[in-house]
């Protein structure tokens, strides 16, 4: 059986030194990163003896606004980036639920399992009916938003390719597909994308009229136009 590596990145300021306490469960595998800033609380020394053998991290960031945020969400992206395709799982230790937007986020961008908690617990509990509810419908979101990037993946090759085709350089063939693809799956998509081109280009009705079967293509696989 492979070991999975577990990558807890805490926000201290968010979260209590009682959550942090884990009765010594934590082993060799598991990665402590701990987010705070120079107004945090002090961590007595008692609470870091309990992460035992884990490897421990500590993160001072500027005491600005969101700055914790922002440091811990870049970090855990560079850490899914840096372990690409090991087994790893990473979980974010705070109240906060803003997190949770940036983990549907990254579940998009990457199948590495990633979640919040609100504290470090480590005792297995069987799920409520009210939990496996929530994960039936987190997973179903998941697919939802896997399948809307493949979508997004498609169209923006076929926007790049009948851009290309028409004769434009690559700049314009780039700034084009990523208009479309942001408005795409949005109520108004086609005339959205029509507005953001007149914004952009002068000549932007030719540039429409290159990629409007394509939109129209798109339109109807969603219902949205």
């Amino acid at each position: 059986m492979s070991i999975i590596e577990t990558y807890y990145l805490i926000d201290y300021e968010n979260v209590s030194e009682s959550d942090l306490s884990c009765s010594n469960k934590l082993g060799p595998h598991d990665h402590i990163h701990i987010f705070s800033t120079e107004n945090a609380r002090k961590i007595d020394i008692k609470t870091l003896s309990a992460f035992n053998l884990s490897e421990q991290h500590s993160h001072m960031v500027p005491a600005k606004k969101q700055s914790l945020d922002m440091h811990l969400v870049s970090y855990l992206g560079y850490l899914i980036g840096k372990n690409d395709n090991n087994k790893c799982k990473y979980v974010i230790v705070s109240k906060d639920t803003d997190y949770d937007n940036i983990i549907s986020f990254l579940h998009e961008l990457s199948s590495s399992v990633i979640t919040r908690q609100t504290k470090i617990d480590l005792t297995p509990q069987k799920p409520s009916s009210q939990n496996s509810m929530t994960v039936k419908t987190i997973n179903k979101a998941v697919k939802g938003n896997t399948t809307l990037s493949k979508r997004k993946v498609q169209l923006n090759t076929e926007i790049q390719k009948a851009v290309s085709a028409a004769g434009y350089k690559q700049a314009v063939i780039n700034k084009v597909a990523s208009i479309v693809v942001k408005h795409y799956g949005k109520e108004k998509f086609s005339i959205n994308v029509r507005n953001e081109l007149r914004k952009n280009y002068t000549n932007y009705l030719e540039v429409y009229q290159t990629v409007e079967p394509i939109i129209n293509k798109y339109s109807s696989a969603t219902g949205k136009k």
